[in-house]
């Protein structure tokens, strides 16, 4: 085997990596979560007249969905959280539609994960196990008032940079 063939057959060998303990824990939440419960607790939606004028191309819709609160039950390897949703559509500056929902969502966790990596792994998921069925909610409620209003679009998270989020964590 020639010196170029050997250099080039080492590169070929994927490096073992090392991981973070931080991110193992966390690794170690995401293999055993199951989510158990996902309850919509509570629901305000406000339709004014100016709704159906289908004028739908000038509204100016805004969306989010936060965790609003989290906790971890060790003893029963229960994450809790509670995740607050909401859209409103403006039309100029008056606020024409507007649907405000509270769901609270757990998740079973097997083993003895670390409270820090469980209530991270709430932080990151919740709002994305929540959104389809907030969005759904808000389908069926705009259908039942008459308004032929498009799905909300999906919900996205940013790039991140996990050996930044490591480092911010020793810190």
């Amino acid at each position: 085997m020639t010196k170029k063939e050997r250099a080039s057959s080492a590169q070929r060998v994927p490096a073992k990596r090392i991981k973070a303990p931080e991110v193992e824990a966390y690794d170690k939440v995401v293999e055993t979560a199951s989510l158990r419960e996902l309850k919509l607790v509570s629901s305000s939606f406000d339709v004014k007249p100016e709704a159906h004028s289908e004028n739908f191309p000038t509204w100016r819709p805004t969306y989010d969905c936060t965790l609003s609160s989290n906790y971890f039950v060790e003893e029963l390897g229960l994450i809790f959280g509670s995740v607050k949703a909401e859209v409103r559509c403006k039309h100029g500056r008056a606020s024409i539609l507007t649907l405000k929902s509270q769901y609270v969502i757990l998740y079973k966790v097997d083993g003895k994960p670390e409270e820090a990596a469980a209530l991270k792994f709430m932080q990151r998921v919740a709002r994305f196990s929540v959104y389809p069925y907030f969005r759904a909610h808000f389908a069926e409620l705009c259908s039942q008032a008459g308004l032929n209003v498009p799905p909300l679009p999906i919900l996205r998270e940013g790039p991140r940079d996990i050996a930044k989020t490591v480092a911010a964590a020793r810190t």
